[in-house]
């Protein structure tokens, strides 16, 4: 990934030391990537690698790299409507635009099939990861869901449904608007992966991680801040979760005779509080830049 970055990555007024000091100095890639061996790092990875080749217009070696990012990890699969769309668009021929779709629908189909064989029985693989969308944790729409259950359960429910499909409403709209030239791949795919990571049912500290090919290839004041400062909170909320709570306030007298005691539980309190700043402090940098210098952060990085 770090080679990617230094020697095969371009940027109009981004260094390349610039953009591999921001991914090898980013909190989540030491702790989690490097220290804790999440396999996103392959991911992004892959996904890097596509993006790279997809800028210098080698997209069928594109469409086999978001291929093996699928293979190891589904939230890849995100990137591959956006690029296929760019297959669609970016040719005036239409026969060219057609092949080009079809080759590379090919290429993920056919990789899909033979590596899925070796992970086992087939519809037990498929069973596996549509398990995996009935997880719920930590995720705005999860604290949300926390909050309204205690005071409604049966509207509750439908939180967790409705973001979903608020997600799928919102990717839809991120497509129209790359079709119509609003939107570059990289900032198509970025806004894709952060809302997917707003409005999922389910969160871990790195997901974020998902959003740093996009960013290290278009680095800008939004990027770069929305990324780094998303790092840092997550890695805090380690603190909030298993310091905070366990040490002090899950014997706090306040909390278990006060006028909280009968919502005083790890999930109903650490959940709302904890991703109520998580999610919000990424932002931050964005308010402040544009507050002392709104020219200069959105044409510059501003650092």
């Amino acid at each position: 990934m770090a080679w990617l970055i230094a020697y095969k990555s371009e940027q109009k007024n981004i260094s390349q030391v610039t953009a591999l000091s921001f991914f090898a100095l980013n909190p989540l890639v030491m702790l989690e990537a490097l220290g804790n061996g999440h396999n996103e790092m392959m991911m992004i990875a892959f996904i890097t690698l596509g993006l790279i080749l997809y800028q210098k217009n080698k997209w069928l070696w594109a469409s086999v790299a978001f291929t093996f990012a699928c293979l190891i990890k589904l939230p890849a699969l995100l990137i591959f409507p956006i690029f296929g769309l760019s297959l669609l668009t970016t040719s005036n021929s239409l026969q060219t635009r057609l092949t080009r779709g079809l080759i590379a629908g090919s290429v993920f189909i056919s990789l899909f099939f033979i590596f899925y064989r070796f992970m086992g029985p087939f519809p037990d693989v498929i069973q596996g990861v549509i398990d995996s969308f009935s997880r719920r944790s930590f995720s705005p729409a999860y604290a949300l869901h926390v909050i309204v259950r205690e005071f409604n359960p049966e509207f509750a429910k439908a939180i967790l449904a409705n973001t979903r499909n608020l997600f799928f409403l919102i990717y839809i709209f991120i497509l129209i608007q790359f079709v119509r030239k609003k939107l570059t791949l990289l900032e198509a795919g970025f806004l894709a992966y952060l809302f997917q990571i707003f409005l999922s049912n389910a969160f871990r500290i790195w997901y974020p991680l998902w959003l740093i090919p996009f960013a290290v290839l278009n680095l800008n004041s939004k990027t770069y801040w929305r990324v780094f400062l998303f790092g840092v909170a997550v890695q805090f909320s380690m603190v909030s979760y298993y310091i905070l709570w366990r040490w002090h306030w899950r014997y706090w007298d306040w909390g278990l005779s006060g006028p909280l005691a009968p919502y005083w539980n790890y999930f109903t309190i650490m959940t709302p509080f904890t991703v109520s700043w998580t999610f919000t402090l990424p932002f931050l940098g964005e308010l402040i830049g544009k507050w002392k210098d709104k020219n200069k952060f959105e044409k510059e990085l501003w650092i």
